[in-house]
């Protein structure tokens, strides 16, 4: 007899025919009588392994799911932050590196430059629901429209912030607008 272990068959070549006999291939002995506990016996150990592995792979690959009411949160403390002019409360909202308007930027080198623009007359509201997009990649982007006055001048800004966990808590990882995205030619691509 004649094993083919790739397409888990046993052929007899003496009587010149193809059976399935997956239980030889792992050294156990089966009658006709026996072949279903065997071969259920073997579907279930398998399936068994199957969701072990699932297991596994999602506790160490999955990244925890952010809840709604925490991203919220941290909308509402960003938007606060910019219209009170408080650069320490931002701080503690930012992760270390951000996607700043299309370009990575240490969160030292961000908060400087809201430092310059929160100098002049500014305020801002957000004046649509918060959406939110979840990624594989961990990163939820959170869009909304923002209403900007600036010096008397108002406009509405189709803005994102994208918040993933960073040391077990909610951060900011990236900020800006569609239309400056579009300006600059970038593509945000978040998996």
């Amino acid at each position: 007899m004649l094993y083919f272990p790739f397409f888990l068959v046993a052929a007899d070549i003496s009587s010149h025919s193809i059976s399935v006999h997956p239980f030889r291939l792992i050294g156990i002995q089966t009658d006709k009588k026996n072949f279903n506990h065997h071969l259920f016996t073997h579907m279930h150990f398998r399936l068994r392994l199957l969701l072990l592995c699932s297991f596994v792979y999602s506790a160490i690959v999955a990244q925890p799911r952010i809840e709604k009411a925490s991203i919220d949160t941290l909308v509402q403390q960003w938007n606060h932050s910019h219209n009170s002019k408080d650069i320490a409360s931002l701080k503690q909202l930012f992760a270390g590196t951000v996607l700043f308007y299309g370009r990575p930027r240490a969160e030292a080198t961000v908060l400087a430059t809201k430092t310059r623009l929160l100098k002049v007359p500014f305020q801002q509201e957000i004046v649509s629901p918060i959406e939110l997009t979840y990624y594989q990649s961990g990163t939820v982007k959170a869009s909304f429209t923002k209403r900007v006055t600036t010096d008397g001048t108002v406009q509405d800004y189709p803005a994102y912030l994208l918040i993933a966990m960073v040391d077990g808590q909610p951060a900011i990882t990236g900020e800006s607008d569609e239309l400056t995205d579009e300006k600059r030619g970038f593509v945000l691509e978040l998996g």
